[in-house]
């Protein structure tokens, strides 16, 4: 997907690791902070029974006690919620944002999610569609129950999935090309519907670790296997194979990717992260987002991404799709960022505006290692070990977050600061902060921004988004 947290135990967040039922939701980025257990029935809404309860000791050890399940004594005395509600001990605050074409959602806490903005396609998957909405809204499956047990989201064009702790997923919003997974195209789906659990040879998944999405069509990340399947639109090899202009339903298997760790999707390409530390990438390849010294329409396997000299792109430990470009960041004491695509708005962050780079070059106007990094369709951004933030390329909208709305070939620094997770689409990002708070700025045409400002102006600084 566009987007990169690396986690505190060296894994990433966005990229989409392999995530293990045994780790749970309480490893890495997603800790549940007093590793409050998450329930996997997607009907089942608990009841905030820790409201009132009182606790005998205060932050401070005075013994003078608070009433937890307060929003400012949530789980223990001064654990306070920024999102305001706090349910069964365990805050609703924000520990990560994907944005879609005009549409944004949070995963919570509490492992349930919210979507604000576009909903013409289902796309807040409340149940209901064509009404937008400037503030947060809770994702309910078919019967109004709130879906519960997140751990990993993914956003989609105007589409949104979610990988649950059971390691299945669950998908709204726009089905047009099969996106969803579910084995339909057509209407849309207004609620989170389940993805098959069967192979088409008739097979058990082993359970799915990581999913990815960007453009129109998912991809995910089998559990034991290591294998990748894509489903949804195929116009540009999107699915890992020859462009066949048709969607397709149902999760087909892209070859040669059995050892795959980690997986990213843009707009029209995606990669995978191979056990080696090699970067192998399919789909649209004209402006040189494949990486592989070709600037081929769409090769009919995935392509090995090479840097010019050695000849190997290795040693990375996190990737990332935009819509013309890639990035594969390399960590310990060589650390670098490294991108290839195009470059016609300075994307690249590599002092070449206009150059597009067919192979991997150092995007040496980014200060690495990185917190986290997020490609959008022409703009990346990177959040530097201390929590600020830099963005480069598109900015006609704001995206670049620092109060001008035109783009950028150098990185300029955004408004925001403590920048934990960060994901961006063509128009508008949103990012998650130390604070646990959701920002968002740009384009905010549908209400993206979600800071309940139903006014279509662009947000040109980040803006708090709205509690639900």
């Amino acid at each position: 997907m566009a987007a990169i947290t690396l986690a505190s135990t060296g894994g990433c967040f966005l990229s989409h690791p392999r995530h293990t039922r045994e780790a749970g939701p309480d490893g890495g980025e997603f800790d549940r902070e007093d590793g409050g257990s998450v329930g996997v029935d997607a009907g089942r809404v608990a009841d905030g029974g820790d409201a009132g309860r009182r606790d005998a000791g205060s932050p401070d050890g005075g013994g003078s006690g608070c009433d937890l399940g307060t929003r400012e004594h949530c789980s223990s005395c001064g654990d306070h919620c920024s999102w305001m509600r706090c349910r069964d001990g365990q805050c609703a605050d924000p520990i990560q944002v994907v944005v879609g074409r005009e549409h944004s959602c949070a995963l919570r806490r509490d492992a349930t999610v919210v979507c604000w903005g576009d909903n013409a396609r289902g796309q807040l998957g409340n149940g209901r569609s064509g009404l937008r909405s400037a503030t947060p809204l809770e994702v309910r499956v078919s019967g109004g129950t709130v879906l519960e047990g997140a751990v990993l989201l993914a956003g989609g064009y105007k589409h949104t999935c979610a990988l649950r702790n059971d390691s299945s997923v669950w998908c709204w919003g726009s089905s047009e090309y099969g996106e969803l997974g579910n084995g339909m195209s057509g209407p849309e789906a207004l609620s989170p519907v389940a993805m098959p659990v069967l192979h088409r040879d008739a097979t058990a998944f082993s359970g799915i670790s990581a999913i990815a999405a960007k453009g129109n069509y998912t991809c995910a990340l089998e559990a034991d296997s290591a294998r990748v399947w894509c489903w949804g639109a195929n116009f540009n090899g999107e699915l890992g194979f020859a462009p066949d202009g048709a969607s397709h339903e149902a999760p087909i298997e892209v070859p040669g990717m059995a050892d795959a760790v980690a997986i990213a999707a843009g707009y029209n390409h995606a990669c995978a992260l191979r056990a080696d530390g090699s970067v192998w990438c399919w789909g649209y390849g004209r402006d040189g987002q494949l990486g592989n010294g070709s600037a081929a329409w769409a090769p009919a396997s995935p392509v090995l991404s090479a840097s010019p000299g050695t000849g190997v792109l290795d040693g990375v430990t996190a990737i990332a799709c935009g819509g013309t470009h890639t990035c594969a960041l390399r960590s310990g004491a060589g650390a670098e960022l490294l991108c290839w695509g195009g470059n016609h708005l300075g994307q690249l962050g590599n002092d070449r505006r206009g150059e597009s780079a067919l192979r991997p070059v150092i995007a040496n106007r980014f200060t690495v290692p990185a917190r986290a990094f997020a490609l959008g369709y022409s703009t990346t951004c990177v959040a530097a070990l201390d929590g600020t933030l830099s963005c480069v390329g598109a900015g006609s909208e704001g995206q670049l977050g620092d109060g001008g709305n035109t783009s950028s070939a150098m990185p300029v620094r955004a408004e925001l600061i403590d920048v934990l997770q960060i994901d961006i689409s063509q128009w508008h990002v949103c990012a998650v902060t130390d604070a646990r708070e959701a920002w968002c700025w740009g384009s905010n045409s549908h209400g993206q921004v979600g800071d309940g400002d139903p006014s279509d102006l662009d947000r040109l600084r980040p803006t708090l988004v709205a509690s639900p």
